[in-house]
C-alpha cells in the first residue's frame, strides 16, 4: 500500500485548492464540522466528489477553548457533542480521528493531578467506544512540552493506550513534535506498530528554510510506515513536490 498525502483545511472552499496543488486527500477539523448546519455538512460532501478527494482522517476533535483536564469539565456532554460530531464525518468518510490539541490536556502547575488524568482517561475511553461504533480509530498524539505538559513522549501515550485497552485506540506523530521531544529511531521501532498517521509541520519558532523533514521520513521508513502523511494548511503544490521527493530519497536510503 502507497503514501496517501493530504492537505489540513478548516474550510470546504480550501477543497478545490488542495486538489489543484495535487493532493489525495483534506483532513478537516471535526470541531469546525460542527460549527455549519446540516446544509453545509451536504455541500461539504459535494465539494469532496466533485474533487474527488478523500477524507478519511479528520483532527481537533474539540473546539479550542475546552480543556478535558479542567476541573469542572463535564464528560457526559462533551460525549454527546463527539456522539454527533462523529456521526457527521462517518458520513464524510471518517475512518481516523488525530487528538493532538495541546491545549486540551494541559494540567495545573499545582495540587493534586491523578484524578484529573484519570478525568481525562475516562474521557477518552467514552470518546472511542462512540468512534467504534463508527468504525472510526481515535490516534492519540505524544506533544512536546510547548505545547502541553501531559504526554510528551511516546512511552507515556502507550502507557496511557495500555491501560484504557480500547482497540481503536493508537498513535499519530508530528514530525514537529519528533524533534522537540527528541523521539530516537529505537523508539519509532519499539511503538511502529501502533504508529498510524503522520502530519508534517515544522518545528514552533524554527523558519521554514531551517527545517528538514528528511530525517522524519526516514524514521516512519524504519517502521515501513503505509499511512497518510498531511502537511499544513500552509502548504502548496511545491511544498507538496518537496515532501515527495524527500520520502523517495529516504526510500533510497533505507534500501543502502
Amino acid at each position: 500500500m502507497g503514501i496517501g498525502w493530504a492537505k489540513r483545511i478548516s474550510a470546504a472552499d480550501e477543497i478545490r485548492h488542495a486538489k489543484a496543488q495535487g493532493f489525495d486527500a483534506v483532513e478537516p477539523a471535526l470541531s469546525a464540522l460542527m460549527e455549519i448546519d446540516e446544509a453545509g455538512v451536504a455541500a461539504f460532501r459535494e465539494k469532496l466528489e466533485e474533487a474527488e478527494l478523500s477524507c478519511e482522517v479528520f483532527e481537533s476533535i474539540l473546539p479550542a477553548d475546552v480543556r478535558v483536564t479542567e476541573r469542572g469539565f463535564n464528560i457526559y456532554s462533551w460525549t454527546e457533542y463527539l456522539r454527533q460530531a462523529l456521526a457527521r464525518a462517518s458520513m464524510l468518510g471518517c475512518k481516523t480521528l488525530v487528538w493532538g490539541d495541546g491545549n486540551a490536556r494541559i494540567l495545573p502547575i499545582e495540587g493534586e493531578t491523578s484524578i484529573l488524568k484519570e478525568h481525562f482517561n475516562q474521557f477518552l475511553f467514552m470518546f472511542c467506544d462512540v468512534a467504534e461504533q463508527h468504525g472510526i480509530t481515535v490516534c492519540l498524539e505524544p506533544l512536546g512540552p510547548r505545547r502541553t505538559n501531559f504526554l510528551n513522549s511516546l512511552s507515556e501515550v502507550a502507557g496511557t493506550i495500555d491501560s484504557i485497552g480500547k482497540p481503536n485506540l493508537a498513535i499519530a506523530l508530528s514530525s514537529a513534535d519528533v524533534v522537540e521531544i527528541g523521539i530516537q529511531d529505537e523508539e519509532f521501532i519499539q511503538y511502529g506498530e501502533r504508529i498510524i498517521h503522520a502530519q508534517v509541520e515544522k518545528p514552533r519558532g524554527l523558519a521554514d528554510a531551517g527545517f528538514d523533514h528528511l530525517p522524519f521520513f526516514a524514521s516512519l521508513k524504519i517502521i515501513a510506515y503505509h499511512g497518510t502523511i498531511a502537511l499544513s494548511g500552509s502548504a502548496d503544490g511545491e511544498s507538496l513536490k518537496r515532501c515527495k521527493e524527500l520520502w523517495e530519497e529516504a526510500a533510497i536510503s533505507s534500501r543502502d
